[in-house]
């Protein structure tokens, strides 16, 4: 009989825990939590036992753990790891409540305790497998167990009350006795119990136990915390800093006259959320709204005087726009399934696995503090989620994935797929949640090998109102994207109307084949062809754009049932699309 068994414990829900976000602070918190969660339970599990991740000292922990245990300990060292997780969300709650300073009563303990304890958030998932000899049997029956255990296991309803949170809308906002949620969150603003910039003022924001938790666990440590607004910013506060020094310091000036709360742990030289860089901030009703101040258009003259002389000297405003991007690794369980064939051990490919997981972690990290623009969230291994500015976002994204392809050099091949989405300061975050996902699984809806190396990148647009415009590409197309496709924009090269009037010709066309469909783009590359772009440029521009609609189209094909005429026609409308996104870049990211 073996006396080792293979574990393997996980907990849900992630994605919906995430997605119940309404400003960066619960994104940066929420993933914190989980990772702390997952730390919690790794470490009742014990180091020494992990197989994946490789160690308990990586930045943030991924929420499934594998695990070697001696069979006879096995339940109860898992039960123990359960209890871990629970343990510690109740701490990370209890803390969090502390630090909120609320006015709490009976009724309001009696919400707390049903969400947080009595009917807890958390589903807590393991099973274990006695040995066979077999790792890779092994780990495959372990794992159609859990999947068995996941759609078998039942859970009480919870009823939720009265008037809902404004994070989920499905559970009973927090409140007194003989108040409504409403009016007990505008009084704990109003009683600076906690200031406008935790909870909007008049009770705008309705927080329920779970989005009090996220608002005040401050689990980030000296993780750069940053709003929306603030990336958005980005890259005209870099040109500020270098080439507007005096009206800066002069405008600043005049918002600590204001006396605003300030910006936490980012940058001494302007301490303020970047939002203040927009025009539209500046006004009575935003200051209220925002700030929980209340000024006249009078008090706010002079700022307004200030940041247009900032704008002026700088050469350009500030876009609204900003990038969140999520990447993680191709095909992770269908390497692991087959990895018996692709070495002499599969536990062995298992750990060395873990451990390039681990360093490309690591390097992700180091990337990041090199690099400008870049806001991490979540760093657990082959999963990344970080915000960042507009002109940075793209060619991040791209240097990670070279990172993730070199982690594995000499192992497996293996790649990064995933999204960037561009997205307006001031959406809602849960609806940019929800449009990032769509992009993600847009760039994984491609063509399958037998390690599942997508190696794709989706890049969405999505503007204020409407569905979010996609275009995706394999990542050597998008190497010299700033270069190619941005700068000739940029510079008035290429005229903005490109894309709208190629993206006609080619809908009224679409019976043409061949070269006559190369030619009329050339034709029109060149019609809209401006100073300083030759008409050979012009030609060669068209003749590139053209290779990489045929290197999308035979993808397109590959992983798709449909015709090949319908793969042509999106892979024109997705190519259309990236002009587009330049075009966009190009401009600055003006609406």
């Amino acid at each position: 009989m073996p006396d080792t068994a293979l574990a393997i414990f996980t907990f849900s829900p992630v994605q919906s825990f995430i997605r119940e976000a309404r400003r960066a602070e619960d994104l940066f918190n929420a993933s914190a939590i989980l990772s702390n969660l997952a730390q919690a339970a790794a470490q009742a599990i014990g180091e020494q036992n992990l197989i994946y991740p490789a160690s308990l000292s990586q930045s943030d922990m991924p929420n499934k753990l594998v695990a070697r245990l001696p069979l006879a300990q096995a339940e109860e060292t898992l039960q123990k790891a359960e209890n871990a997780l629970i343990g510690e969300w109740r701490k990370i709650a209890a803390d969090a409540r502390q630090k909120s300073g609320l006015e709490t009563d009976e009724v309001w303990m009696s919400i707390w305790r049903r969400q947080v304890i009595q009917s807890p958030l958390w589903q807590v998932f393991w099973v274990y497998q006695p040995e066979t000899g077999d790792y890779t049997s092994d780990y495959k029956e372990a794992g159609r167990r859990l999947d068995a255990l996941k759609h078998s296991r039942l859970f009480a309803q919870c009823e939720e009350e009265g008037e809902k949170d404004s994070l989920s809308g499905q559970r009973s906002a927090l409140h007194t006795e003989g108040k409504s949620p409403k009016t007990y969150w505008a009084e704990m603003v109003k009683e600076n119990r906690v200031t406008a910039a935790q909870v909007k003022p008049d009770g705008k924001e309705r927080l329920d136990s779970i989005g009090l938790i996220k608002r005040f666990a401050g689990l980030k440590g000296d993780r750069p915390f940053s709003s929306t607004s603030t990336v958005a910013g980005w890259d005209f506060y870099q040109q500020a800093k270098q080439n507007a020094k005096r009206e800066l310091e002069t405008y600043r000036d005049e918002l600590a006259n204001l006396k605003l709360y300030r910006a936490r742990g980012f940058d001494s030289d302007f301490s303020y959320d970047f939002d203040l860089f927009f025009k539209e901030t500046l006004t009575a009703n935003r200051m209220e709204d925002s700030y929980g101040i209340k000024v006249s258009e009078k008090d706010l003259a002079a700022a307004k005087c200030w940041l247009n002389e900032l704008v002026t000297k700088v050469g350009f405003a500030p876009s609204p726009y900003y990038a969140i991007l999520l990447l993680d690794g191709d095909g992770i369980g269908k390497k692991l399934d087959v990895m018996k064939g692709k070495t002499a051990s599969g536990e062995a490919f298992h750990r060395q696995f873990s451990e390039r997981l681990n360093e490309f972690a690591k390097e992700t990290g180091e990337l990041l503090k090199k690099e400008q623009g870049g806001f991490l969230v979540y760093n657990g291994g082959d999963d990344v989620l970080l915000l960042a500015s507009l002109q940075t976002a793209i060619p991040m994204a791209r240097k990670l994935a070279q990172a993730y392809r070199e982690a594995f050099a000499g192992l497996v091949e293996a790649s990064l797929s995933g999204a960037v989405l561009i997205a307006h300061h001031l959406s809602p975050l849960s609806r940019v949640l929800a449009d990032l996902r769509a992009a993600e699984k847009h760039a994984k809806a491609v063509q399958k090998d037998d390690w599942h190396n997508k190696d794709t990148l989706c890049v969405g647009l999505s503007k204020r109102g409407g569905e979010p415009l996609l275009a995706r590409s394999k990542w050597e197309a998008v190497e010299d994207f700033e270069s190619v496709w941005v700068r000739p924009f940029r510079e008035g090269q290429l005229a903005n109307s490109l894309p709208y009037l190629l993206r006609d010709d080619l809908r009224v066309a679409s019976e043409l084949k061949g070269e006559a469909v190369s030619a009329l783009v050339r034709y029109r590359f060149q019609r809209q062809a401006g100073e300083g772009l030759k008409t050979d440029e012009a030609k060669d521009l068209a003749d590139k754009w053209m290779k990489w609609v045929e290197a999308l189209e035979e993808k397109l094909s590959e992983s798709s049932k449909s015709q090949p005429e319908s793969a042509r026609q999106q892979a024109f409308e997705e190519a259309v699309n990236w002009l587009v996104i330049a075009r966009f870049l190009g401009q600055g990211g003006k609406e």
